[in-house]
C-alpha cells in the first residue's frame, strides 16, 4: 500500500477533505535539477492537492491523517493513462500507412494523431466511471496528529 500524510481542512458529512503537497517522486535525486521529472515539479510548483475521502476514522478539521492507496490500483492506472493512448497512436500510425498506399504521410500522421485523441479520450472516461473513481479513491488509513501537531494515542 503507498502512503502519505494528509492535513483535514474541512469535514462534510461523513467525508474529509484533505489535502497534501504535491511532489516527484525523485524529489530526493541528486540530478533533479536536470531531470524531465524534476523541471516539470519545479514548472508546475508546490500547490496543494486537495480531495475528498471518507472519513471511517473520524477525523477532525486540523488533524494529520495517514492516507492508503493500493499499489496495484496505481500501476493500473498508469497503465491505462500512458499505455492506452500509446497503443491507439501506432494502431492509427498503421491504419493510416496501410490508407495512403504510396500516397502523403499526411494521412498516417493523422490517423496516429486521431487514434491517440482516441486512446486518450477511452482513458479519461474509464478514470472517470464511478466505479473506476470509488476503486482508485484513497481511504483514511490512521488519524497521525491532532490540530497542534501532538502524536494521537488512539
Amino acid at each position: 500500500m503507498l502512503t502519505e500524510k494528509a492535513t483535514v481542512i474541512a469535514i462534510r458529512h461523513d467525508t474529509a477533505v484533505v489535502e497534501t503537497r504535491r511532489r516527484s517522486a525523485c524529489g530526493g535525486c541528486a540530478v533533479n535539477t536536470s531531470c524531465g521529472t524534476g523541471v516539470i515539479a519545479r514548472w508546475r510548483g508546490d500547490r496543494p492537492l486537495r480531495m475528498e475521502v471518507g472519513n471511517t476514522v473520524g477525523a477532525r478539521v486540523g488533524e494529520e491523517v495517514l492516507l492508503g492507496v493500493e499499489e496495484g490500483v496505481v500501476a493500473k492506472g498508469s497503465l491505462l493513462v500512458y499505455a492506452l493512448p500509446l497503443v491507439t497512436l501506432l494502431g492509427g500510425a498503421f491504419l493510416g500507412e496501410w490508407l495512403r498506399g504510396g500516397g502523403s504521410e499526411f494521412v498516417t500522421i493523422l490517423c496516429a494523431l486521431l487514434g491517440f485523441v482516441l486512446g486518450w479520450w477511452l482513458a479519461a472516461r474509464r478514470l472517470a466511471g464511478g466505479k473506476t473513481r470509488a476503486v482508485m479513491r484513497p481511504v483514511i488509513l490512521a488519524r497521525v496528529a491532532g490540530p497542534g501537531g501532538e502524536e494521537k494515542r488512539d
